[in-house]
């Protein structure tokens, strides 16, 4: 529930109350300076933005003095059938702008604070990163001080209240900016004291492989993460929850733009830029569509900011082309990796549709960042296929990349890893086995040896992991 107070001259206190009476509102008149009176009433969350706009309408200053604050119980004659009223009115439990907007203010931070937060982020999820931990990644997401900069920035936007989109806009660019230099100097630091082996492909960790490719599923998740925050500020949602969602979208994506950096891997760098950038301008986006698909727009008729002098003109001015190039960097190579995601998705269906590939199943297909026009490399598809005999299939993985050729003008370097499973009542191939080439023998301990003679262990009933290329050589992994 809500508390308001609105402080009304004499002229206009008779129809500011005639329309209290209308909607039904308990009110009570207390006293004020000369030729003014403070009228007092409860309404309900839905109901503050309706009813403050009527009384606006009639009178009550847009910029007078009008307080609204949480009410923790109300008992008023008709406060039940108000409450219920707007509760079948509006289809969603939206807040008034005024008290939206004072919730978006509220989550932002000072610029230490904002800075100091997105730092320590950035610290745990480049250490997360770099040893592979999934926990010590979503950890980071807690203390994460994005969501505020991006709910100011967007309301600010709607309010027409340039201070505010400026300010979230400046924020948003400097965490960014914290962040990936914090991650770089972290990484560069911990390879000097060799805690990360100088020979390590980062590319080939799962926590970071995993982030360095703008996906169809990534825009997905920003765009449901920019919803999310929506929803809080425009309800009774705590912000917080979803600032868990947006940090997912941003600092991952920004700690592997700093590592591929101090790593001098460039299209680890590359891809997760990519990633982020278009995580940024999805997740503002899908802020902004779900206030206007909740009702809410912008105050100013043409919908856009008016500048008031030529200065803050030509600032607009920048500060829209600088948006509009960043908009245009992240969804052009973004539309080629995901219309290189559907060529290599189609190719495996169809590769694995044949019958002699019956008896593989398809566990998951990850498409490596090409770099596209900024970054002169070659993607690589990695296909993990479950399998339950040896078959080894030498051809399978130059047979997809032969198809992703013929449908693509892009070069797709194809990798299959083959996960193995074997029954837990199924029958121990016998010691004396004699081996096939290019199949895998296993011996009378369990102990198996691949194509190019390494041994590898299996176990009854439980799956191991084998990876082979276009060079049909499989190499065993333990599971």
């Amino acid at each position: 529930m809500r508390y308001v107070e609105v402080l009304v001259d004499d002229a206009h206190e008779s129809a500011v109350r005639d329309v209290l009476d209308e909607e039904g509102v308990d009110h009570v008149r207390g006293g004020g300076d000369d030729g003014t009176v403070l009228l007092r009433f409860p309404l309900p969350p839905e109901a503050v933005e309706s009813v403050l706009g009527a009384l606006h309408e009639v009178g009550l200053p847009d910029e007078g003095y009008t307080v609204v604050t949480s009410a923790e119980s109300v008992t008023t004659p008709n406060f039940g059938a108000l409450q219920d009223r707007f509760a079948r009115e509006e289809d969603e439990e939206t807040i008034a702008y005024d008290e939206m907007r004072t919730k978006a203010l509220e989550a932002r931070l000072t610029r230490r604070a904002f800075s100091l937060l997105a730092l320590c982020s950035t610290v745990i999820a480049t250490v997360g990163l770099l040893r592979d931990s999934a926990l010590a990644v979503a950890g980071a997401m807690v203390v994460s001080p994005f969501v505020g900069a991006i709910l100011a920035t967007n309301i600010g936007l709607l309010t027409d209240d340039r201070d505010v989109a400026l300010d979230g806009v400046v924020s948003q660019l400097l965490g960014t900016v914290v962040a990936v230099l914090g991650a770089a100097a972290l990484t560069a630091g911990l390879r000097a004291v060799y805690v990360v082996p100088p020979r390590t492909n980062v590319s080939e960790i799962a926590q970071v492989s995993a982030i360095t490719s703008p996906t169809l599923p990534a825009l997905l998740l920003a765009l449901a993460a920019g919803a999310a925050g929506a929803l809080a500020l425009a309800t009774a949602l705590p912000v917080a929850l979803a600032g868990v969602a947006i940090a997912i979208a941003l600092i991952p994506a920004a700690a592997a733009v700093g590592v591929g950096v101090a790593l001098g891997e460039p299209t680890v760098a590359v891809g997760a830029l990519t990633l982020l950038a278009m995580n940024v301008v999805t997740i503002n986006l899908g802020v902004l569509l779900t206030l206007r698909g909740l009702g809410y727009r912008s105050r100013n008729p043409s919908g856009l900011p008016v500048p008031d002098s030529s200065r803050a003109a030509l600032t607009l001015l920048f500060v829209g082309l600088v948006a509009v190039a960043f908009v245009v960097g992240a969804a052009v190579p973004t539309y080629e990796q995901v219309r290189l995601e559907r060529t290599v998705n189609g190719a495996v269906a169809e590769t694995l549709a044949e019958e002699r590939y019956g008896e593989l199943s398809l566990v998951t297909v990850e498409l490596g960042y090409g770099g596209g026009p900024f970054v002169d490399a070659t993607s690589t598809a990695t296909v993990t296929l479950a399998r339950t005999t040896d078959q080894p299939y030498p051809a399978l993985a130059r047979t997809i990349e032969e198809r992703v050729g013929r449908r693509s003008d892009r070069h797709v370097e194809v990798r299959v890893k083959f996960v193995d499973y074997r029954p837990a009542d199924g029958e121990e191939p016998s010691g004396d086995t004699a081996p096939v080439e290019g199949v895998p023998s296993t011996g009378a301990m369990g102990a198996r040896t691949n194509a190019a003679g390494e041994a590898q262990t299996t176990r009854r009933g439980r799956p191991t992991v084998s990876t082979g290329g276009s060079t049909a050589v499989s190499e065993a992994a333990p599971t």
